[in-house]
């Protein structure tokens, strides 16, 4: 499975090049797709939030009955992480639209898809999705705006954050799950699921520095950690990361 993945995506990246879609127009219609794609997970999303059910899925099946009382979004996903990593792909799409719009109307409704796709990363809880959208936020104002102009909007999303956040009832904020993760941060650096992440990076710069050239191989991630001396001892099937999982399963020049 992992080895057609990474065929896939190198005729992914090499497709678009041998037919010559590099123009403005070839982009402009990948961009829409992906924006379809957009609409239609947000249309699951949104009855996600409206009707509190989600899709049957390995995730769903998988988990306990009281992670369902607290608020998330995986619309037609597997993972809310990978819900997470899509919309975050949206986003550059989304802000293209703005650069065709001819009226303000239009720019304002592309604006406001964006916000609505941050707000559906915020409610995934990924916070790897939320740093990433942030950066994405920042660097395209300043090329937009212009620092300046951009340290002022930053201050006034502040102080509406800061109004719309006093005004919510702390109960309902209590059942997003990103507050819970915020909440319990100290201690997660320390013994939850970032930790467990960090040990997880650090086992596959081992391999990386151990097999440089062609990793440890596909699926093999598990057995090496079982097998071999690590700076860690840990039980996973694999990295949590795609960067960290071709670099130590397949090698440097794969990556």
């Amino acid at each position: 499975k992992e080895v057609s993945e990474i065929v896939f995506g190198f005729i992914l990246l090499l497709t678009p090049i041998t037919l010559g879609l590099t123009s403005e127009n070839a982009l402009l219609r990948i961009s829409r797709f992906w924006i379809f794609s957009y609409f239609i997970a947000t249309t699951f999303s949104t009855i996600e939030l409206i009707t509190g059910e989600k899709l049957e899925s390995n995730y769903t099946r998988s988990q306990p009955d009281y992670v369902f009382d607290q608020l998330f979004l995986v619309s037609t996903f597997d993972n809310p992480n990978n819900y997470a990593v899509f919309l975050l792909f949206c986003l550059p799409f989304l802000a293209y639209q703005i650069s065709f719009s001819r009226v303000r109307t239009s720019a304002l409704l592309w604006g406001s898809a964006i916000l609505v796709a941050f707000a559906q990363i915020v409610m995934t809880a990924s916070r790897a999705a939320i740093a990433g959208s942030i950066v994405f936020f920042l660097v395209w104002l300043i090329f937009r705006k212009g620092i300046v102009a951009t340290g002022y909007i930053i201050v006034s999303i502040a102080a509406i954050s800061g109004v719309l956040f006093a005004a919510v009832d702390d109960s309902k904020l209590d059942s997003l799950v990103i507050v819970s993760k915020l909440a319990n941060s100290a201690e997660d650096l320390d013994y939850g699921s970032s930790r467990e992440r960090y040990n997880i990076y650090i086992d596959s710069l081992q391999m990386v520095a151990d097999n440089p050239l062609f990793g440890v191989g596909p699926g093999q991630f598990s057995r090496y950690i079982s097998t071999q001396p690590m700076p860690y001892a840990v039980e996973v099937p694999n990295p949590h990361s795609m960067l960290f999982e071709i670099a130590s399963q397949y090698g440097l020049p794969v990556f």
